[in-house]
């Protein structure tokens, strides 16, 4: 009967150390993506992201940056294609694990610079954060030229009552089809109104609108930034 009773005490702490050496194991094994860092182009397809365990779930912090495919929710690996410039991390989840990795989306295409875009600002602060050549100003215009791009332009700043309310771009002798692929690797595409791209997937999350008007007399290409939707009516 004692030697039973020792077999079984025996077996009992084996079973609870098998149990113990397995948990132990598992909060050991560590969550990592490789590599940790990419770079890549608008609308091209990334190299795979690879974690070390088999996670729960892969997804993108930013979906109008890059946006993620995984081949299966139980997966080791996934893949991004870049949407529009910036940068945002990629993110495997394994229980109460987390990883991640960080994707850029470089463009291009650089015409110009991104104008400041600061709505609201005064004259005086746009001036102090303006950094090109200074061309022009009356009382409700701030115009400079921009010659870092590889295309010059003239950027003239609109304000009503102090207060910045329109930044224009004007491009002459333009290339219609580099101008729609420098903006839509910036920007998308609306989906109803043409020529106009906003800085979300949809417009009811937009905060900026980019509208771009063409003439094919002058060979002029006008970009406008605002902020107001209602303001596309007047475009």
């Amino acid at each position: 009967m004692k030697k039973f009773k020792f077999l079984s005490i025996l077996l009992l702490l084996v079973f609870t150390l098998s149990i113990m050496v397995s948990c132990g194991g598992d909060d050991e094994e560590d969550l990592v993506i490789s590599p940790s860092e990419m770079t890549i182009f608008c609308d091209e397809r990334s190299s795979s992201f690879n974690s070390s365990v088999v996670v729960d779930s892969w997804s993108s912090e930013d979906d109008f940056i890059a946006k993620l495919f995984a081949p299966q929710k139980n997966s080791t690996s996934s893949y991004v294609v870049g949407r529009h410039i910036g940068t945002t991390r990629i993110k495997a989840t394994k229980g109460g694990k987390t990883a991640y990795a960080t994707v850029t989306v470089n463009p291009r295409y650089t015409l110009y610079d991104t104008p400041i875009l600061d709505f609201s600002a005064s004259k005086a602060a746009i001036k102090s954060k303006e950094n090109h050549v200074f061309t022009n100003e009356d009382e409700e215009t701030l115009q400079y030229r921009y010659l870092s791009g590889t295309h010059e332009c003239v950027v003239s700043y609109l304000f009503k009552e102090n207060k910045m309310s329109l930044v224009t771009v004007v491009i002459s002798n333009y290339d219609h089809d580099i101008v729609t692929k420098f903006l839509s690797e910036r920007y998308q595409a609306d989906r109803e109104v043409e020529d106009l791209y906003i800085n979300a997937m949809n417009r009811e999350t937009a905060t900026l609108f980019v509208m771009e008007i063409t003439s094919e007399k002058l060979k002029l290409s006008t970009i406008t930034y605002f902020q107001n939707s209602s303001d596309i009516t007047s475009k």
